[in-house]
């Protein structure tokens, strides 16, 4: 398990119920004396040697954490213990299996750094919270786990948590307030979870929102031959084109026109394409491709990577190899290509008018880009996915931050008070539903024209646009 950790003023404090939670419990059957060396319970089925138990509930005067004997097996209703009760013990007193009996409080300098052990405690079965003071340190970062003294076993550290707090807008800044809300340790696990199904819930409700679109990304730049580009791994909807507002080239005046794959494919047609199968070398008078079915028999070759046309006088398609390349002067190969390079035959080159979406997630160009049009920035505008939080640190936008904040609380309500069952009559996913449905009708995402300078204006009023502009 996992502790939970609340720090504030250089004060942690370590919920210690969270200890019991899964854990096996029975009950004494039976009331015991002070200074008891064995116990009687309900049920010994998970109790064994050099076990932790808490007999009592955390937080109450009478509790106390007890060790089994070590070599004393459970035998029927009896537990025998290391030591004598130091208290005593009412029949019917819940009894809990603990795998740690002490707190160690640690710190470190940066965040993910080199952790200080600053002090180990033994836990209070009297008190609900374990709780350090640290005197010395205001800036660092703070981690807890639980230690089984007998077993020299530790449990996984906590998440870290700032000495100074967490910044406005982020996660942990959220979680902290309504925990704190709820007077409890923050269960941040389970606080990360919620913030992602909140984030997919908004999501879910609207594909285009402002806070999503990403405007002048640079996907690369052209070059001779080549017309496919890796889509921003955070699109929305990589597999086809419902996620991007508009493709641009360099200074081109119009942004490029959007066509279907298949009506994209009809101008592919007219050119055969494939790639080296294996590098070529300059002055090499064969060249192999991974297929040559779609070539002609004699004729030129366009490859990535060579400025002018490779010639060939014959082809033997059932090796991909084209012979008869000129050893030098025109139509020979005059640098080293690469493996995989690709490679056309009557390509159309000229000025990029058209993009489109294939299967393999990229953005492709058509025409070729010629010397006119090779080395100029490939801008698109889209709507990026929604970005799932792994880190208390992680920053929210403004209006999300809200949203989530009365989400948590709707969740942890449920959690803490109706064993997890959370109810869509809660005042808070109602404030929720309402605010968020505001958000949906007034946000301004989905206003895909937008008219960046007089220039663009112009050009579309000539085209005979309807101009409408909105400000995000």
């Amino acid at each position: 398990m996992t502790g939970k950790l609340k720090l504030k003023d250089g004060n942690f404090s370590v919920n210690n119920n969270e200890l019991l939670r899964g854990q096996f419990k029975t009950y004494l059957n039976a009331s015991i004396a002070s200074a008891s060396g064995t116990i009687t319970v309900n049920d010994i089925s998970s109790v064994a040697i050099s076990n932790y138990l808490l007999i009592g509930r955390f937080g109450d005067p009478d509790s106390e954490i007890v060790l089994t004997h070590a070599s004393t097996t459970p035998t029927g209703a009896t537990v025998t213990l290391a030591a004598n009760t130091v208290k005593a013990h009412t029949e019917s007193d819940p009894v809990y299996l603990l795998d740690w009996n002490q707190v160690e409080y640690n710190r470190t300098a940066i965040s993910g750094g080199t952790k200080t052990v600053l002090a180990t405690q033994d836990i209070n079965p009297t008190l609900e919270y374990s709780v350090y003071n640290d005197v010395t340190n205001t800036t660092g970062f703070a981690y807890i786990r639980f230690k089984n003294v007998i077993a020299s076993t530790f449990s996984e550290y906590s998440v870290e948590v700032p000495y100074t707090g967490y910044a406005a807008g982020t996660v942990g800044e959220a979680v902290i307030s309504v925990y704190d809300e709820f007077k409890t340790s923050p269960d941040h696990e389970f606080a990360i979870t919620q913030v992602n199904d909140c984030l997919d819930d908004i999501s879910s409700r609207k594909k285009k929102w402002t806070p999503s679109k990403v405007l002048d990304a640079v996907l690369g730049q052209t070059s001779d031959l080549s017309y496919a580009f890796t889509l921003p791994t955070d699109i929305r909807e990589p597999d086809n084109s419902n996620s991007i507002i508009e493709v641009r080239l360099g200074d081109k005046e119009d942004p490029l026109i959007f066509v279907d794959y298949q009506i994209f494919k009809l101008q592919l047609d007219a050119a055969n394409k494939t790639t080296l199968s294996g590098a070529a070398t300059a002055g090499a008078t064969t060249i192999t491709l991974t297929s040559s079915y779609d070539f002609n028999e004699s004729g030129s070759i366009h490859v990535v990577g060579e400025t002018d046309a490779i010639t060939y006088t014959s082809n033997a398609e059932s090796t991909g190899i084209l012979s008869g390349v000129p050893a030098s002067g025109t139509g020979a190969i005059t640098a080293t290509l690469a493996d995989g390079a690709i490679t056309w035959q009557d390509p159309d080159d000229g000025e990029p008018q058209y993009w489109t979406i294939n299967s393999d997630r990229q953005l492709l160009i058509w025409s070729l880009p010629d010397s006119n049009w090779i080395n100029k920035n490939v801008y698109i505008d889209y709507y990026k996915d929604i970005t799932s939080v792994d880190d208390l640190a992680d920053t929210l936008d403004t209006r999300r931050y809200k949203l989530i904040k009365l989400w948590l609380r709707w969740k942890v309500r449920a959690e803490l008070e109706n064993n997890g069952v959370a109810s869509v009559n809660d005042p808070d996913f109602q404030i929720y539903e309402n605010a968020l449905q505001r958000e949906v009708k007034f946000d301004k995402g989905d206003k895909l024209l937008v008219l960046r300078n007089v220039r663009d204006v112009a050009s579309k009023s000539r085209q005979g646009f309807s101009i409408e502009t909105y400000e995000d």
